[in-house]
């Protein structure tokens, strides 16, 4: 059981600097990449609305599918919401970008919360939360700083976009 959680903790991890890496770097990579701050901001806010009903359609998903199977659904929607990101310079894939990143990311947040209870029981769901979220919180700080690190060394964001996509994969 231990080893089950260690697997799907680094996976949530890997998952998670993925996420904050690209979320706190969205606004500067595109406008490296051409558009508009004004764009750019639609495009974050598009995500974040996408992401209401996204979660709503998780959870009615969860309560009628195998939660795994939705797992690895989700981490392949996050990994092509990448790959769109990285092809974004205009306003048509920013929009598909923010509706397909947005719904997924969504997903993947409540379908971790889920399977931890599903598969390690809720009698310890405490513990267990207590034990992953602080790698969770060093995971979610690593993300952002890796994006920043990576930019200031190169002048782009390209490679770390990269990088987070081989992330995805691997994980997946």
């Amino acid at each position: 059981a231990v080893q089950g959680l260690l697997h799907s903790g680094s996976r949530f991890c890997a998952n998670a600097v993925v996420i904050t890496g690209v979320n706190f770097n969205l606004l500067p990579y595109l406008t490296d990449q051409g558009i508009s701050a004004t764009y750019a901001a639609a495009i974050l806010s598009a995500w974040a609305l996408v992401g209401m009903p996204g979660t709503l359609v998780a959870g009615y998903l969860a309560e009628r599918f195998t939660l795994r199977y939705l797992i690895v659904i989700s981490f392949v929607g996050v990994t092509f919401g990448n790959l769109l990101l990285i092809m974004v310079h205009g306003a048509a894939l920013g929009l598909l970008y923010a509706v397909v990143q947005g719904s997924f990311f969504s997903a993947t947040g409540l379908f971790s919360n889920l399977a931890f209870a599903n598969y390690y029981g809720r009698a310890s769901l405490g513990a267990i939360r207590g034990a992953i979220t602080p790698v969770l919180m060093v995971a979610n700080s690593l993300g952002p700083l890796a994006g920043t690190l990576v930019y200031d060394t190169t002048g782009s964001y390209l490679p770390i976009m990269y990088a987070y996509v081989v992330i995805m994969t691997v994980i997946t």
